[in-house]
């Protein structure tokens, strides 16, 4: 009885071995052992509509106006950078094909990578407001299922936004040169000060932009040991973040560019302002 168990066992386990070969590097789906998950996507709308202007501004830290306005400014570079990292995946599938022997052409290969998106393409404002949400301290475990994605595309979302922002122009953080910019800036910051200053043009502070221990390879394009990013206050790794913003909250200034163990005094003295 003990053999005929033993025997069924590995017969399965050889059947299974041997049908994971045969899928693997194919066309035809997925490796056996997977299962695609059928999503239905949501709009932001839908979950402003549910969950009212109050809460919303709340959820995402601005209102659905400004909502619109942000999504407005980065959705033309949210989908050229999603077009870049579309085009750099079929390049890099027909380098594979290539390598295989397979001919391919591939213009092929960017025409159709929409067919690897089952469940509907995602809107430019969902990826918007899952940045949003993961910045303001959400899960990706709750907020990928709220709008109907996977979790690669959550993240894959993230650090499109992330990338948009970095090349709209409209949201620059310039520090104000002219002296007159200033002086209205002095005037706003005396108007809300109690103690009544008229020369404050803004606020700096500094935060720890927690990170992993850096590695030896990046210690050295750093050009300092590890040990300099461990903020010995907080016990964690990270980077002396200086910042400065107006009355209204405004950032007009920041400089990320020393480890944690830099002093603020330091960091400050060194930052271009």
């Amino acid at each position: 009885m003990d053999s005929t168990l033993l025997f069924t066992a590995v017969t399965a386990a050889a059947c299974f071995s041997y049908s994971r070969w045969q899928t693997r590097g194919s066309n035809k789906g997925r490796l056996v052992g997977t299962k695609q998950r059928v999503r239905v996507r949501r709009s932001i709308e839908s979950i402003r509509n549910e969950i009212g202007d109050v809460l919303f501004q709340r959820s995402y830290r601005m209102s659905y106006r400004s909502f619109e306005e942000l999504h407005r400014l980065l959705q033309p570079h949210i989908l050229a950078v999603h077009r870049e990292l579309m085009e750099e995946a079929a390049r890099k599938r027909h380098e594979r094909e290539r390598q295989k022997g397979r001919r391919k052409n591939r213009q092929e290969f960017r025409t159709k990578w929409k067919r690897f998106v089952p469940n509907g393409s995602i809107d430019t404002a969902v990826r918007l407001a899952v940045a949003l949400r993961f910045f303001a301290g959400g899960s990706i475990y709750d907020i990928a299922p709220l709008y109907g994605i996977g979790r690669p595309d959550a993240f894959s979302s993230i650090w499109l936004v992330v990338e948009a922002v970095h090349r709209t122009q409209a949201l620059d953080l310039v520090f104000p040169e002219n002296h007159v910019h200033q002086r209205l800036l002095a005037q706003e910051f005396a108007k809300r000060s109690q103690a009544g200053f008229e020369c404050c043009v803004g606020a700096v502070d500094g935060i720890l932009i927690w990170i992993l221990e850096p590695s030896d390879s990046c210690s050295r394009i750093s050009h300092c040991d590890a040990t300099k990013f461990f903020c010995g206050r907080k016990h964690k790794f990270g980077m002396n973040c200086q910042a400065v913003a107006d009355c209204r909250g405004r950032f007009l200034d920041m400089s990320i560019r020393f480890p944690a163990s830099t002093s603020d005094c330091l960091a400050f003295e060194s930052s271009d302002l």
